[in-house]
């Protein structure tokens, strides 16, 4: 069984060659070379990570110090939902990260209920708990982007 991580996270893994997905990139870099300017969506095959990635995307963003998910990433959840339905062979993986304001332990609190916000709604909405192997809270120990304004703060707010 493979997961997927949703960073949201949400992480989903399946049994598929690890190679796959830098063969999608290979071919897509293949025709690139040889003057052939086709999207690269001809090249992700269906059902694979980068798949979920570009048809629901694999994260969303929280306001500041909260584990409220808004109404806009509700509909990016829908979207991983109906894509987790269809390909029900991934188990999930949810993560919960935080920006670097706060102490550690604060957020790592905080990113427990983010992942768990994400997993509530996900079983509300269809999806079996059983699925869902892992629970997990980075805190604000994996930052997507390093920084400290208000951009880097926005993206490290995530699940």
């Amino acid at each position: 069984m493979t997961s997927l991580m949703i960073s949201g996270c949400s992480c989903f893994t399946k049994n598929t060659p690890k190679d796959h997905a830098t063969s999608s990139k290979s071919m897509y870099d293949e025709s690139l070379a040889h003057g052939k300017y086709n999207s690269p969506e001809e090249y992700i095959e269906k059902g694979s990570n980068e798949d979920f990635i570009m048809t629901a995307g694999n994260r969303i963003l929280f306001p500041f110090d909260s584990f409220s998910i808004t109404e806009e990433e509700k509909n990016i959840l829908d979207k991983q939902i109906a894509w987790l339905k269809e390909y029900d062979e991934y188990d999930i993986v949810l993560e919960g990260h935080c920006d670097e304001r706060g102490t550690r332990e604060y957020n790592i609190a905080l990113g427990e209920k983010r992942a768990n916000t994400i997993k509530k709604y996900m079983t509300k909405n269809g999806i079996n708990e059983k699925r869902i192997k892992e629970v997990i809270s980075y805190g604000k120990d994996k930052p997507l982007v390093e920084g400290s304004n208000e951009e880097a703060w926005r993206l490290n707010r995530r699940g």
